[in-house]
């Protein structure tokens, strides 16, 4: 999957639709379908630069970085402001997961992210 590419500083945002897909619930009967907010205590989306470093930023839903658009189907927004300032780069290694009212975490998904300079100021 390429790499999903934002800019520094920018107020951009990366969309998700939350699916039952995993062997991780018991119920097959919901596999393939939306999961609701109502699952979820906290989404936790974490940015690294290599999947072995320290963690350069981490956006929540309980601190608002991450806001429910349909909250029944499962679509959500991560919001990506000023706390990308300074972290230019490429090929940052991402995770998004979710706290879930069991008190259990989960992974959703992973991948690759680059976060181009600021477009902004004076050439």
């Amino acid at each position: 999957m390429p790499s999903e590419q934002l800019h520094e500083g920018a107020s951009e945002y990366l969309y998700r639709d939350l699916i039952y897909d995993s062997s991780f619930w018991s119920d097959t009967t919901v596999l393939g379908l939306p999961v609701p907010s109502t699952v979820f205590t906290d989404l936790f989306f974490s940015i690294k630069s290599t999947d072995n470093s320290t963690t350069l930023l981490t956006l929540k839903l309980s601190t608002s970085d991450i806001e429910w658009l349909d909250a029944p189907n499962g679509k959500c927004r991560i919001n990506f402001n000023a706390n990308t300032l300074t972290l230019s780069g490429t090929d940052y290694t991402y995770e998004f997961r979710a706290k879930l009212t069991t008190g259990a975490y989960i992974h959703i998904e992973s991948g690759t992210l680059d976060i181009l300079p600021s477009q902004t100021g004076n050439p």
